[in-house]
């Protein structure tokens, strides 16, 4: 049974990072896609899904809507996104009225670990650089096998580790939680094929991690800086590193977890 602690503090854990995601914080790193690799590895995900004009697609966590609006423009697919936040949903709907996309591109508030729809459902089931920021990733990945139909794709993107990260430097991090939360590559095929899923296949995409933690220093000129952003943009500006520190933290995070980044899909089957 899940105690009323552990909720509370997973509540907390998605509030603080929704805040993060709708500060201008993200924009100023990423941009709209919020993730590493931009538009051209959501390309290549579309690319191994094999997407076409008759599919429907779920995105998990779509932000502004930039992918959801991508893939329906580029592969005719009709999509939903889902994400935790009001705001960015409001945005993405915006954006896709803007473009004349609305009749294809539709989005919901909603949570990865408690999908609202219907058993098979989807063509393609699609997260980027957010599954490792799901709490309940048992939870999550029962509700994406769920909602795929047989014959359908799983395609992620996202952080990976392959060595242990103390505990000392999870709690000293307030955004590494996507590193913190990472699974290694085995990691993930095992959750998944634990539900069902089959035939994964693995791409490594750990250069587009570089190019992120270089985009951070270039647009905030040291990770301490970036960290009392994060700090900032939360609401919770006493969380993080201390002393002066941070850099050194990221750093030994970085050397603990070996942190890459991978694209993994699978099937379900039919």
């Amino acid at each position: 049974m899940v105690s009323a602690m552990f909720r509370q503090t997973v509540k907390e854990m998605k509030e603080f990072t929704t805040r993060v995601y709708e500060s201008s914080l993200i924009d100023d790193v990423l941009g709209d896609t919020f993730r590493p690799g931009g538009i051209e590895l959501t390309a290549r995900l579309a690319e191994v899904a094999g997407l076409c004009d008759d599919y429907l697609v779920l995105e998990i966590a779509c932000g502004k809507g930039a992918t959801s609006s991508f893939l329906s423009q580029e592969y005719g697919c009709r999509v939903v996104g889902i994400d935790l936040s009001a705001q960015l949903v409001s945005l993405a709907r915006k954006r896709v009225e803007v473009e004349n996309l609305s009749n294809k591109v539709d989005f919901l508030l909603g949570d990865g670990e408690e999908l609202p729809f219907k058993d098979s459902t989807f063509d393609v089931v699609m997260s980027e650089c957010s599954f490792s920021l799901l709490p309940n990733k048992d939870a999550a990945s029962i509700e994406i096998e769920r909602v795929t139909k047989p014959g359908g794709r799983l395609v992620i993107s996202d952080v990976t580790v392959r060595g242990q990260i103390s505990e000392r430097l999870k709690n000293q991090v307030t955004f590494s939680s996507c590193i913190s939360g990472a699974e290694s590559i085995d990691g993930y095929i095992k959750l998944f094929e634990k539900v069902g899923f089959i035939d994964a296949h693995v791409e490594d995409h750990s250069e587009e991690m570089k190019r992120l933690a270089y985009q951070i220093l270039v647009s905030f000129g040291s990770f301490e800086m970036f960290e009392r952003q994060v700090n900032e943009a939360s609401g919770q500006p006493s969380r993080g590193c201390c002393e002066g520190k941070c850099g050194d933290v990221w750093q030994g995070l970085f050397k603990e977890a070996k942190v890459g980044y991978a694209l993994v899909s699978f099937v379900k089957p039919g």
